[in-house]
């Protein structure tokens, strides 16, 4: 499929499980062989609404939440081959990451969509409470 028939990710700047996947976490997954060693690897059963539920290869079926699960499904094809590290609350399909929470029954907090809050450390700390996360503009100088 090519890229550009993928739908573009939905704004969203919540790093919470589920919402936006944060550089630092794909970076971990990606590049940590430790963190890698515990990825595993499955496909998608169903998607239905934001519930997406993953056969493992050992037989274990898991539930998972994500607020983009229709640009899963096209990435993916609908059931296609997934990788899931849950340290990272990460799923990745299609050469894509998306952030995926634990299935707990509830539905997913919505989406933020404020601007990032510059870099006012008391603002920042304030965001890893409120967006699970932050992600600033490095500044030359």
């Amino acid at each position: 499929m090519a890229r550009s028939a993928i739908p573009a990710p939905k704004t969203c700047t919540s790093y919470s499980a589920g919402h936006t996947v944060h550089w630092i976490q794909a970076l971990h997954v990606a590049n940590k062989p430790e963190v890698e060693a515990r990825t595993r690897h499955g496909v998608i059963r169903s998607i239905r609404g934001e519930v997406i539920e993953v056969h493992f290869d050992d037989g274990d079926v898991v539930r998972y939440r994500n607020h983009e699960t229709g640009r899963l499904s096209v990435v993916s094809g609908g059931t296609g081959p997934v990788s899931v590290n849950d340290q990272y609350s990460l799923l990745r399909a299609g050469g894509f990451c998306f952030s995926v929470a634990r299935d707990s029954e509830q539905p997913l907090k919505p989406c933020a969509t404020d601007d990032p809050v510059g870099s006012d450390p008391a603002a920042l700390a304030d965001r890893l409470h409120t967006h699970g996360g932050f992600s600033t503009p490095l500044h030359g100088g």
